[in-house]
């Protein structure tokens, strides 16, 4: 079984806490570039980050947090490996 979630993105393809430049060009199906992960109880920690419900993803990330509409994706994890990281 595979495990999906949700991650919601700007109107422009960026992230909707982190800002900075798009990470999603809006094509479909679209496969995020590859990050080292931290599993360490941060808030805001390195890595992609989408949440188990739609509701949870979006109270998080807000409606409309630059002013327009968020965008709402369904994902699904690509195999991960694990790495530990110095905390």
């Amino acid at each position: 079984m595979t495990q999906t979630g949700w991650k919601v993105f700007t109107n422009n393809g960026r992230s909707p806490i982190q800002g900075g430049d798009p990470v999603w060009d809006g094509t479909l199906p679209y496969d995020l570039p590859p990050v080292r992960l931290d599993t360490s109880d941060a808030e805001c920690a390195e890595g992609w980050n989408y949440c188990n419900s739609l509701a949870a993803a979006l109270r998080i990330s807000g409606l409309w947090p630059d002013g327009r509409p968020s965008l709402a994706v369904q994902v699904e994890p690509a195999e991960v490996t694990w790495t530990l990281m110095d905390s």
